[in-house]
């Protein structure tokens, strides 16, 4: 069986004091690498590894002021809207050929609660909406292990804010419906499949 055609797109930085980078494609057609003209520049830090391909493009979590996609046929660089309040998303993926990010709603002080809320980029790319707000307290009942205690000066501390819950987002796969859409959530020694309906179970025990 033939190998199908593909590409790998490269993103380095020209020189390692400075915070302009390259883009280079390979080719399986031709064998070999081209660098692109498209140019571009971003802090050091910036994480490029989790790309995300959806329409001829490699996405990546949409940040201030850098490019966030990169079209593979016409070799441009485009940006995309970010979400307004949200730093910092704990996923961003496709599925079903629509983009989603998720984001946490932070608690109020003192306060055990866990909620999620999940974006779905518009087809046109002109910005984000709310798709679902989760709420994922009933899994802080059913598997308490993702409720994490932290040594603070010597003594325990029960966290009630949702960034120290040991659990990720692995996936938001979208149903033929929307109420058949669901994510599948790491804690551990499990994953769990949780539906935008509000009912969960476990895929698998790790």
């Amino acid at each position: 069986m033939d190998c199908p055609r593909y590409k790998v797109v490269c993103i380095r930085y020209i020189k390692r004091d400075e915070d302009r980078l390259q883009i280079q494609i390979y080719s399986s057609e031709t064998g070999k690498w081209k660098i692109s003209e498209q140019f571009f520049s971003a802090p050091y830090h910036t994480d490029f590894r989790e790309g995300v391909y959806l329409h001829h493009a490699i996405h990546w979590v949409p940040s201030n002021g850098n490019p966030c996609y990169f079209k593979l046929d016409t070799e441009e660089l485009k940006f995309l809207p970010s979400v307004v309040g949200v730093n910092g998303p704990i996923y961003f993926g496709e599925s079903r050929g629509h983009l989603h990010l998720v984001s946490r709603k932070w608690a109020d002080r003192g306060e055990r609660h866990l909620q999620l809320n999940v974006y779905e980029m518009l087809n046109d790319y002109s910005g984000w909406f709310l798709k679902y707000r989760v709420e994922l307290d009933e899994l802080l009942n059913a598997y308490p292990q993702m409720i994490q205690t932290i040594k603070v000066i010597g003594r325990d501390q029960d966290p009630s804010i949702p960034q120290l819950y040991n659990y990720s987002v692995l996936d938001v796969v979208r149903g033929e419906e929307d109420d058949e859409t669901f994510m599948a959530i790491f804690i551990p020694g499990k994953i769990i499949k949780y539906s935008m309906r509000k009912t969960s179970h476990i895929v698998t025990s790790l």
